[in-house]
């Protein structure tokens, strides 16, 4: 009877065996843990092509504003020209000849300008901007007041400008002038010695002569005053002929 009962404690011991193998089995749970990690790799993948297209657009960036600066740079190219809408233009030199050219005088008559000059033995020719405005109004009566000295030395003074003839003659009688106005309308001799040109008054920019005066002895320029400045200037004129003529 007594061995009978060990037997039987025996068999239930198999029976927890049996029960501890599914022990064994975690084991594939810890597989899937391994596995929550690469879940995380594949996370970090992701946000790194995620982060690509913000390097490339970083880099994108800057090629657009390229063209912007290289579309300022032709717009600032035209400041030099506008500072320097100063047109330069060729200084008369002296021993040059006057062209010859035919211009209407105030009565409408024609004056060939080569003969003319070879009349007398010494020529103020001066180019002035506009009949009766400011400036040329007072050139023009200063060598109207200095007129019989000038005419006593042999000298006749001729003044050009692109006037017409008949606004020459409402100048002339306005003034009550005693020398010759010519009409260069076409410019063929204000042209010739490059006198029309931009110039600039209270900020405007305008096309005009440049005030000029030679000293011609026969056609052949003596001396030049180019720009003018009309306060003292006909003084000056005679002031230098008289060297020139000692």
């Amino acid at each position: 009877m007594a061995t009978k009962k060990k037997k039987t404690k025996k068999t239930p011991a198999k029976k927890t065996a049996s029960k501890k193998a599914p022990a064994k089995k975690a084991a594939p749970k810890k597989k899937t843990a391994s596995k929550k990690p690469a879940k995380k790799v594949a996370k970090k993948k992701v946000a790194a092509k995620k982060a690509a297209p913000k390097k490339a657009a970083a880099k994108k960036a800057p090629a657009k504003k390229a063209p912007a600066k290289k579309a300022t740079a032709p717009a600032k190219a035209p400041a030099p020209k506008k500072a320097a809408s100063e047109v330069s233009y060729a200084k008369i030199a002296v021993s040059s000849q006057v062209p010859t050219v035919t211009l209407l005088d105030q009565g409408d008559h024609e004056v060939d300008l080569g003969e003319q000059l070879l009349s007398s033995p010494w020529t103020v020719l001066y180019f002035y901007p506009k009949d009766d405005t400011p400036g040329c109004t007072k050139q023009a009566c200063s060598f109207r007041d200095h007129m019989n000295n000038l005419v006593g030395d042999g000298v006749q003074v001729l003044g050009v400008s692109p006037d017409s003839p008949a606004d020459h003659r409402k100048f002339i009688e306005k003034y009550d002038l005693n020398f010759t106005l010519l009409s260069d309308s076409d410019k063929k001799l204000i042209g010739h010695f490059g006198l029309w040109r931009k110039k600039q008054y209270m900020g405007r920019e305008y096309m005009g002569v440049e005030r000029t005066t030679l000293l011609l002895k026969g056609d052949t320029v003596a001396h030049v005053w180019q720009p003018v400045s009309v306060e003292g200037h006909v003084e000056d004129v005679v002031a230098t002929l008289g060297k020139l003529r000692a």
